[in-house]
Formats: structure tokens, sequence, C-alpha cells
């Protein structure tokens, strides 16, 4: 009796057990060919959650899809689309703008997807569950001439900031000087790329920014650099920059600052170097000597100088240190008196 019940108890757990097997089995059956139906569907056409622009082109071959995205190009290929601008709008004929698509994204992406290991592409195919593909081929377009016609109506020249200047004499005879700046102002430009950008956007989304794309110029002379000019001038009406060397002086008054300021090259620099190394050079030019050796020569037979030069020491004006204190000078508080950085180079026979 224990032995027949044993036995049924082993029959029940081996058809317990083939049950759960056979179910395993059946499973696996069934997602492989849920797999290799799914591998067949897709062996010639683009994944789940691919996009071209606006167009899905899931399941679809490389033609079907070239049909589909071309249909919607030629359309909008032939329309306006028009861009706001302060109290105007401009539009761009797209008609006449010779509008092409690069299709080779296709061919790439298709590639892609269908390229590496059995393991590689089931990978790829669930990734596309979650992550979207959106493809953006290049367009080429012929707007030049549209572009200009904008860009004539819209685009500003900058003005640079200008120092006006005029000398004065007051009633006790008193040199002034009255100094006023005209601001400068910004330029506007035509952004052609963006809007270039923009247009081919258009044509594969179908969607635009409206607004014309725009940049702000700024002037090579700016307001802010004319300002530590006119400070510069003003400074030098109290107290000229005094440039000394062994009781030799040179003045950098007003009139002759303005000579040296930098109001064309857009350097920001206060000074023009080219300039006031020019005017540091003339002021070299008088300093500046060549070192003399001295000789002597004695004949000893008729007990006569037979030879005499006296030595004379080099000097040499350090130009560069020059121009900076000059900088320094117009732009501190510091003494506008400058000891000139002059190089004493002694003869060997003294």
């Amino acid at each position: 009796m224990a032995k027949t019940k044993l036995k049924n108890k082993i029959i029940k757990s081996l058809q317990k057990y083939r049950f759960h097997v056979l179910s395993t089995v059946l499973s696996l059956i069934l997602v492989a060919v849920l797999i290799l139906t799914y591998q067949f569907i897709l062996q010639d056409k683009f994944y789940p959650q691919t996009f071209v622009g606006d167009q899905n082109i899931s399941f679809l071959t490389k033609s079907q899809a070239l049909k589909k995205i071309e249909q919607i190009f030629k359309k909008r290929a032939k329309e306006k689309i028009y861009f706001n601008y302060p109290q105007e709008v401009f539009s761009i004929d797209l008609a006449t703008a010779s509008a092409n698509i690069d299709y080779s994204i296709l061919d790439e992406i298709l590639n892609s997807q269908h390229a590496g290991t059995y393991l590689e592409i089931i990978v790829k195919q669930l990734q596309t569950i979650i992550f979207q593909k959106r493809l953006t081929p290049n367009i080429s377009l012929k707007i030049d001439k549209q572009l200009d016609q904008i860009a004539l109506q819209v685009e500003r020249v900058p003005q640079n900031a200008q120092l006006l200047f005029s000398e004065n004499t007051t009633e006790e005879g008193t040199p002034s000087a009255d100094i006023q700046i005209k601001e400068g102002k910004d330029g506007l430009g035509l952004e052609r790329q963006a809007l270039e950008k923009t247009i081919a956007d258009y044509l594969i989304s179908g969607k635009y920014q409206i607004n014309l794309p725009l940049n702000s110029i700024p002037p090579k002379i700016t307001t802010e650099h004319v300002k530590h000019a006119k400070e510069a001038l003003e400074r030098s009406l109290k107290e000229s920059v005094k440039l000394k060397f062994q009781g030799n002086l040179w003045v950098i008054d007003t009139k002759q600052l303005l000579a040296l300021l930098d109001l064309t090259t857009g350097e920001n620099l206060l000074l023009d170097k080219d300039k006031t190394q020019q005017y540091i050079k003339k002021i070299a030019q008088e300093i500046d000597q060549d070192v003399q050796e001295g000789l002597f020569e004695f004949n000893t037979a008729t007990k006569r100088v037979t030879a005499f030069k006296p030595s004379q020491e080099g000097r040499k004006l350090d130009t560069e240190k020059t121009y900076q204190l000059i900088i320094q000078a117009l732009t501190s508080a510091e003494s506008k008196n400058i000891t000139l950085p002059v190089a004493i180079i002694k003869p060997k026979n003294f």
C-alpha cells in the first residue's frame, strides 16, 4: 500500500515537471518565432521611431521613405515663407530657390541599423522602443539675391564714437578747451547662415522661427573708449606730462596729447602706439649718443702728444619703457613728471 502511494506521488511530480518544461519550451519557441517574424518584417526597412524632420519613416523601405519625403518636400519648396522685422515683413520665395535635398543620409542610417552581429541588431531594435532617431538631411539653396535685397533694407553700418575738441581762451587770456563726445551707434547685420538654416529646417520639419535673424555690430571706436580719451585730455588741461633728462624738458600738453591719442584703430589703446613711438624716437635722437673711447698717444722721442681724443659716455633711451611711463602718467593720479629711462654706457678708457 505504501509502495503504491509513493509511485503515484512520483508520477504526479513527473507530470507536473513535464508540464513546466513543456510550457517553458513553448514560450521560448513563441519568442523565437516573434523575433524571427520581426526580423523578417524589418529586413529592408527603417527601424521604429525613425524620422526625417516631421516625417515618420518607421517600417518603410528606402524607396517608400524617399517617396514620402519627396512629396512633402516638393510641396513646401513651392511656398513662400515670411519673416518678421519691426514694422515690416519680408518673404522668401522658395519656388525660385532651387531647393535640393541630399538623401544620402537615408542610406547611411539604413545600413547602420542593419549592420553588425545578430545580437547587436537585436539590441539596436530594442533601443528603438525608447529612443527616437531623427535625421536631418543637408539642404542646398540658391537664395543669395533674395537675401541681398533683405540686407539692403535692414543692415546698418555702425557709427564710431567721436571726440570733438576745440580750443578756447578765457577772458583772462588762459587757454582752455571744449571737449565733447559724439556717442557711437551699433550697426545691424543680417545673419545669413542662420536664415538659411531656418529655411532648410522649414523644408524638413514644416516649422521655423518667424523673426528675422539679426546681429548687432559694435562700432570700431566705442563711446567708452572715447570717454577714457576725454578724461586723459581733461587731466592734461590741469597738468601736462613732463619728460625730463639732464636739464632738458619735453612737454606733452593737451594739444600734443590730442595728436597721440588712439581714436582710429579700435584696439582700445589710450595712445596710438605708432604715433607715440615716433614722438619718443624724436626725443631719443636728441638724447642718444654712441660711446667714444678716449685716445692718448705720446712720442717719448719728441716728448710730444701725437694723438688725443677725449672719451665720451654713450646714452640710450629705453623707448618701450618711456611709452609705458607716459601711459601710467596719463591714467593714474601719480606725478606727471617723468625722468626718462636712459642707459649710460661708460667708455672702457676714461
